[in-house]
């Protein structure tokens, strides 16, 4: 039986570099990743792992005035090994969250500016079987 925990934070510091924007941050670029989870495995040949994900401070115009609101996802799995046959079930999306991965401002003919989002997946199941040779 082995129990193992990990975190990782992404920071993505690109920005411009000429320009009426220069030095603002690169639209659609999360400045701010983190990602945590715990994994487990028996020696009866299951493994189980939750993972957290979290999504903060992207910008979506050049301008630096529009922000995606942040968003957090939890995911997990749990797979089965036996021989050379080891099959998955992972459940992404677990909350079920609705949250928007990108978007875009687009203007209006009457000068204003209306915010088109891309929504992520909501809850999903991919499954899988892998065969070693």
């Amino acid at each position: 039986q082995r129990v193992f925990a990990f975190a990782n934070y992404t920071y993505q510091g690109v920005t411009l570099e000429f320009g009426d924007n220069d030095n603002n941050y690169v639209k659609a670029i999360p400045r701010d990743q983190i990602v945590a989870g715990l994994s487990g495995s028996h020696s009866s040949g299951i493994s189980v792992s939750a993972t957290v994900k979290s999504t903060r401070r992207v910008y979506l115009d050049d301008a630096n005035t529009i922000e995606l609101p942040n968003s957090t996802r939890v995911d997990g799995r749990m797979s089965y090994s036996r021989n050379q046959i080891t099959v998955t079930a992972s459940v992404l999306n677990i909350f079920d969250k609705a949250y928007s991965s990108t978007g875009f401002p687009l203007s209006d003919f009457q000068g204003g500016v209306e915010l088109l989002l891309y929504p992520a997946a909501g809850r999903r199941l991919q499954t899988g079987i892998m065969l070693q040779l």
